[in-house]
């Protein structure tokens, strides 16, 4: 064998994996087809993140009078917004340089592989081979078949962090995490985006009552959302994308300057020929196990290419699981229990383990739900952040689901993730002691409800009656 351990793909799930690797003192080889970084570094979580801060800034210059202070209009320089979001790219891009890696003492080459045999590659007409494989190559944008729709021309979250400048105004197509991120800071920042979903709701993986909560904020700042709506097809007016479609049979039509498509992912198998190695794929993933082993047991896939959770967390996660199954004995399993997520509109959606509904469906009689709202957490009022909630699922005592909307909601839900993870009963949240004025009270408060409602009970009343007439004796 050429090397311990060959990783294809320079993402998150590729990175953490070669990392471990290394620390463990495997010879590593790091393939990317183009950039180390992957989707998170150059198109996704950084220049989302860093966007959705410069609309904040702007939205709290606007909304500045809820604070005593004069309110002002920010002049939205299109160009220089673009130009930061490079410059923040190019920064945080460092530690996931070629050089890094090379110094960590990783192998790094760039090509585009392509399997040979069960644990054989080809690269730049060369054969590479190793004990283990992990393909980390993540995932593109999934575009629909609509009619029209290549014709008019459209953006993807890739495509759009290439423009120069901002559009004045587009019709986002998909009401997930992606779709709802970019329309709110492109509002926030001066243009007009209306929202078409063929879902009944937006994020519709959601709590109900965690939609419900986010689309009120949204068209408050003057998004139009289209929920349930299907589009028929695309065309173009001059410059303009126009939509055509139907809601609840009434036809809709909605003109825009650009389109941007956002209605999920499909994995990078282009060029892979995962026949010849055996493994198996569909139009959604690579197969794997509890493992994350495909149905060639030499190698592993992780991160958006395996198609369990698209997060860059998770990528991180599965990779560090990945390494350790293929060069130690003693094969670890992958839990998700404890899988967190956020999308980061303002306020931002949290989620760790179950929904209501999934815990209600697992054992209904023994599910308690307990909710505290921010607009009761003295931190959140002081802020000027008092909208949303904190939603607390438990079976039989231990928390098995949180639900946040709130400012801050992807740092507050870190507790419930960490008491999901260990098993924890509610009480124990409930219990800690949390720092004042904070607006993770809001947990506190969620948890600390449960104690209520045991005590509300008739016979612990009772029983605590008579346990401090005892006392009194």
């Amino acid at each position: 064998m050429n090397y311990d351990l060959i990783v294809i793909g320079g993402g998150s799930g590729g990175l953490t994996a070669t990392q471990v690797a290394r620390r463990l003192g495997a010879r590593v080889l790091l393939i990317e087809r183009k950039a180390l970084g992957g989707e998170c570094l150059f198109t996704g979580c950084v220049p989302s993140k860093t966007l959705i801060r410069t609309a904040a800034v702007a939205h709290a210059m606007r909304s500045a009078a809820r604070y005593g202070l004069p309110a002002s209009t920010p002049a939205v320089d299109g160009v220089a917004v673009m130009a930061r979001i490079r410059q923040v790219i190019a920064r945080i891009g460092e530690t996931d340089s070629i050089a890094a890696f090379e110094k960590l003492g990783s192998e790094v080459r760039i090509g585009a592989p392509r399997f040979v045999s069960a644990n054989e590659l080809e690269l730049d007409g060369k054969r590479v081979s190793a004990r283990g494989i992990i393909v980390a190559t993540g995932s593109h944008p999934a575009v629909p078949a609509i009619e029209g729709l290549a014709d008019a021309g459209f953006l993807t979250n890739e495509s759009f962090f290439a423009l120069k400048t901002l559009p004045r105004s587009m019709v986002v197509i998909g009401g997930g995490a992606i779709g709802l991120e970019l329309s709110q800071a492109l509002q926030r920042l001066g243009a007009k985006i209306t929202i078409v979903d063929h879902e009944d709701r937006l994020l519709h993986k959601e709590e109900p009552d965690c939609s419900t909560e986010i689309r009120a904020r949204l068209e408050a700042e003057g998004i139009v959302i289209h929920s349930a709506t299907k589009i028929a097809r695309i065309t173009r007016e001059g410059d303009r994308k126009v939509v055509h479609g139907t809601q609840a049979g009434s036809p809709v039509t909605i003109a825009a300057d650009e389109l941007l498509v956002a209605t999920g992912r499909a994995p990078n198998l282009d060029g892979l020929e995962l026949r010849a190695a055996g493994i198996d794929a569909d139009a959604h993933r690579i197969l794997v196990d509890d493992e994350l082993r495909t149905t060639n047991p030499r190698v592993f896939a992780v991160g958006d290419v395996a198609g369990n959770y698209y997060f860059t967390h998770t990528a991180a996660y599965e990779g560090a699981v990945a390494v350790r199954n293929a060069l130690l004995p003693l094969a670890s399993k992958i839990d998700y229990r404890a899988i967190p997520w956020t999308t980061f509109t303002d306020p931002e959606v949290a989620r760790v383990g179950l929904t209501e509904a999934e815990a209600r469906a697992k054992d209904d009689d023994e599910v308690t739900v307990v909710k505290a709202r921010m607009d009761s957490v003295d931190r959140a009022i002081t802020d000027g952040e008092e909208a949303g909630f904190v939603k607390l699922v438990a079976i039989r005592g231990r928390l098995v689901g949180a639900h946040i909307v709130a400012a801050h909601a992807g740092e507050l839900i870190h507790p419930a993730v960490l008491a999901i993870r260990e098993k924890m009963k509610i009480g124990t949240l409930a219990g800690m002691s949390w720092v004042y004025p904070t607006l993770s009270e809001g947990v506190r408060k969620a948890a600390q409800s449960t104690y209520e409602t045991f005590l509300a009970r008739r016979p612990v009343r009772a029983a605590v009656g008579l346990l401090m007439r005892l006392k009194g004796r």
